[in-house]
């Protein structure tokens, strides 16, 4: 593993089948999210545009007759994609 700059690394796989179960995250790693995806040729971390990222959102004080989950569902959908919802 080798950082190249702003928050980039570059890995390389010593087996195919790694490499290709690396890609079923996104991962956690001490608190930070870790999304791996294929080189491109000519790539420059400085001018990688990221429009999107993954967050956890906790709805506090949401009263109990909201915890339906057609409900939260559509909260989620509200603020994007839902990868994950916990009851």
């Amino acid at each position: 593993m080798v950082g190249v700059g702003y928050g980039f690394y570059m890995v390389k796989f010593d087996l195919a089948q790694e490499r290709v179960s690396s890609g079923k995250g996104p991962w956690m790693i001490f608190d930070h999210y870790l999304v791996v995806r294929p080189w491109v040729i000519n790539f420059v971390a400085f001018e990688v545009k990221i429009d999107s990222t993954m967050v956890w959102i906790h709805f506090s004080s949401l009263g109990l007759e909201y915890y339906d989950e057609s409900i939260l569902l559509a909260l989620a959908a509200a603020v994007g994609q839902l990868v994950r919802m916990d009851f």
